[in-house]
Order: C-alpha cells, then sequence, then structure tokens
C-alpha cells in the first residue's frame, strides 16, 4: 500500500482484517495524519507504548477505505513529547492527555495546575461559576 506524500514501506500484517504497519520518523508523523485525513480516513487509537529497557514509542491507528493502518513513532531516549494530531484530528486531544499520563505524571500535573491558574485567573469565581 502506498499513501500519497508519504515515502514509507508499509508492511500488511498477518491478520483477518486488511492491516498495513510502518515505523515512522519524526518528520513523517504529521505528513501520515494530514495524508490520511485529506483521503477522508479516521484517527481510531493513540496509544504510548513504553518498553522496561527502550526507548518510548508513540503509535496511531487510522481508518481508511483500504483498512488500517498503524504507524509507530520511536521517541529518542528522555523525550517525552511528539507532534500534535488535534489541528487534523480534534478527538486525539483527549488520547494526548492518556499519553501524557502513561509517559509523565509529572507533565500532566504541571499542565492541571497551569490550568487550574488560567481558570482562577479568568475571574471564574465571579463569573456565576459558584
Amino acid at each position: 500500500m502506498k499513501i500519497s506524500g508519504l515515502n514509507v514501506e508499509l508492511q500488511q500484517m498477518a491478520a483477518p482484517v486488511p492491516i498495513w504497519f510502518a515505523r515512522i520518523a519524526l518528520a513523517d508523523w504529521l505528513t501520515a495524519a494530514r495524508a490520511v485525513r485529506e483521503a477522508g480516513g479516521r484517527l481510531l487509537a493513540l496509544w504510548g507504548v513504553t518498553p522496561p529497557a527502550a526507548p518510548a514509542s508513540v503509535c496511531a491507528a487510522y481508518v481508511t477505505l483500504e483498512g488500517l493502518l498503524w504507524f509507530e513513532l520511536p521517541l529518542a531516549a528522555g523525550v517525552n513529547y511528539y507532534p500534535d494530531l488535534v489541528p487534523f484530528f480534534p478527538v486525539a486531544a483527549r488520547m494526548h492527555r492518556a499519553i501524557a499520563a502513561a509517559l509523565d505524571w509529572a507533565m500532566v500535573l504541571i499542565a492541571y495546575g497551569l490550568f487550574l491558574t488560567a481558570f482562577r485567573l479568568a475571574g471564574s469565581e465571579t463569573a456565576g461559576m459558584r
């Protein structure tokens, strides 16, 4: 299978439904999301993988008319971030938070603290939110 604008070799997996898998580079992560979106595909799932003796990776599964596409983005050692898929698939926002929790709880707690601070600064307590 070939995806327009993406120069990766997809391997068909032995499965009862058509599934293709590829490890992709950081530069291809958003290109893949854009290509799937432009072809009318949907984001099925986004998850993190944290093997005990190896750097983490992030995976995305997309549903297309041709079948399921599964991309794995290996992260460099100590890196807990990756490009955001929300511009192409808004539902990815919730999935990103779940991955953040799995990869680094400190990042989630900092973000939550910033949210609460912004909420209070916006005058939530005086805007009829009691």
